[in-house]
């Protein structure tokens, strides 16, 4: 569904801040590292929310800005 804090759902978040909080989330460890050597923005979403995303521009998920 995204990414989790607190059980709370994040919507938005960088990747250099995934890497500072080093805790346990459904992106492993190495992903914000590539998001952020790259400067590459990445969606997680639920699979159903995809269809929304694509069409819509929007969903249910967290946002993960590579910077």
């Amino acid at each position: 569904d995204g990414v989790f804090i607190n059980n709370e759902l994040v919507k938005y978040i960088t990747a250099s801040e995934l890497l500072n909080l080093n805790i346990e989330t459904c992106v492993d460890k190495f992903t914000p590292k590539l998001l952020k050597k790259y400067k590459i923005d990445m969606f997680v979403c639920n699979p159903k929310e995809v269809k929304d995303y694509i069409l819509k521009g929007k969903a249910k998920g967290t946002l993960i800005k590579g910077e």
